[in-house]
Parts: structure tokens; C-alpha cells; sequence
């Protein structure tokens, strides 16, 4: 077996050439010379110990291990695109001003962590971070105030790109005496037709009104607090 090993560049020749059937065309493709493409891949052949190509008539096809080496060559070089891409984008200065909206229960124990970090990866980088309900950070994203925003869901409009970031427990919290409160796990349609008190904060009001209006729940509005 030859101690030669195949190349980043080999592995893209010889995927070219398998996309052309043709050594001129590739050749072209690549930007190099004929020659230099033919020599190239027969450097690569006897790396990997077998011939790749067969001519024909009907031009220059693979051979049966050209066919089975291909997808793997594929796959190599798109891995090592990936991978380049990923250097590049560590390697430039990210820089400038970010407008940063945060709801006041994700902000303190969001961010605290994640700062320094940034700080540290991306010295001239520079937020400003304000708190507000989702409504004002929703229509804060539509109108410019803010360049992206950490909030609950459901968002009302259907113009900004959504990435879910995690996903936290939500627990119904009743009476010993209510009678779900025996139940080993609550559906939504066991919820139909239940009274369930709102809190005055606006982001879990919104998460409320959500599991309501997906159960047949109704939110009472008459025995408003501010915590559990």
C-alpha cells in the first residue's frame, strides 16, 4: 500500500473530473492545465490504490471503485468547507453596536453568563441590552429599536425569523382538593372550561392566554397577583 496520502486538493480534482466526464473541461473548471489535472489524479490513484477513471468513447468515466470512492470525497470536502467557513467567521472582528431587547425574567439570569464571554471573544463588539414586556420588544423589533430580541413565545407577528432557543417547564399549580389534583398528568382537554388566575406580568400573561386559548381554559381576571 502506498505511504502517499491523498490531498484536500486531489479529492476536489477528483470530483471535478467525475462531474465533467472530461479532463479538458475539468481542467478548465479548475483552472489548471491538462497536464497538471492528469498527474494530479494519477498521484491520487496510486495513493488510494486503485484506478478511478476508465476513457471511453463516450468520455472519461468512473471506474467501479471511482463510483464508490465518490460520495465519500463529496462528503470529505464538504466537511472541510464547513470547517474553513467556521475559521473564517472566528477570525473576523465582529464589531459595532447591537441593540439587544430582553424581557425582564430571561435577561439577569440569561446573560449574565453569557457577557463575559462575549467580551472576551469579541472585545470591540458593544451591546446595549434594555428590558421591556414583549409587546414593546416585539414592536420595538419591527420598527428598528431594537436588532434582535430574547422573549417568550408566542410572537404575534409573522414578519421576524424565529429560533427557539430552549424550552422551560410550565406547572399548573392548584387546590389538594381541586380535582385534577389526583391526576398523575394533565392534558389540555383536561383543562376545558377551568378557572385559571392571570398574574400581573405580561410575559406570563401571554404564555397563559396561550395554554387558554389552546385548552377551552378560562382566565380569571378577578384575583390578579403579581407572584405564585
Amino acid at each position: 500500500m502506498s505511504t502517499k496520502k491523498a490531498s484536500i486538493r486531489q479529492l476536489e480534482y477528483f470530483v471535478t473530473v467525475a462531474r465533467s466526464s472530461n479532463f479538458r473541461k475539468a481542467a478548465q473548471k479548475l483552472d489548471i492545465s491538462q497536464p497538471t489535472l492528469t498527474s494530479q489524479i494519477a498521484a491520487l490513484e496510486e495513493a488510494v490504490g486503485t484506478q478511478l477513471f476508465e476513457r471511453s468513447r463516450a468520455g472519461t468515466l468512473l471506474s467501479a471503485a471511482g463510483r464508490d470512492l465518490l460520495p465519500m470525497a463529496r462528503s470529505t470536502l464538504e466537511q472541510y468547507r464547513q470547517f474553513m467557513d467556521y475559521v473564517d467567521n472566528r477570525q473576523k472582528e465582529v464589531s459595532g453596536v447591537f441593540k439587544i431587547g430582553v424581557s425582564a425574567t430571561l435577561g439577569p439570569y440569561l446573560l449574565t453568563g453569557l457577557l463575559p464571554e462575549l467580551r472576551d471573544m469579541y472585545p470591540k463588539l458593544k451591546l446595549h441590552i434594555r428590558e421591556a414586556s414583549p409587546v414593546q420588544l416585539e414592536a420595538g423589533l419591527s420598527d428598528g429599536s431594537f436588532d434582535f430580541i430574547l422573549t417568550v413565545l408566542p410572537l404575534n407577528s409573522v414578519e421576524n425569523q424565529v429560533r427557539p432557543l430552549f424550552v422551560e417547564p410550565f406547572d399548573l399549580v392548584m387546590p389538594a382538593e381541586h380535582d385534577l389534583a389526583e391526576n398523575a398528568s394533565i392534558q389540555l382537554d383536561d383543562l376545558l372550561n377551568t378557572q385559571v388566575l392571570v398574574i400581573d406580568d405580561e410575559h406570563l400573561q401571554r404564555q397563559i392566554a396561550n395554554v387558554c386559548e389552546k385548552s377551552g381554559a378560562q382566565m380569571n381576571h378577578n384575583f390578579a397577583g403579581n407572584s405564585l
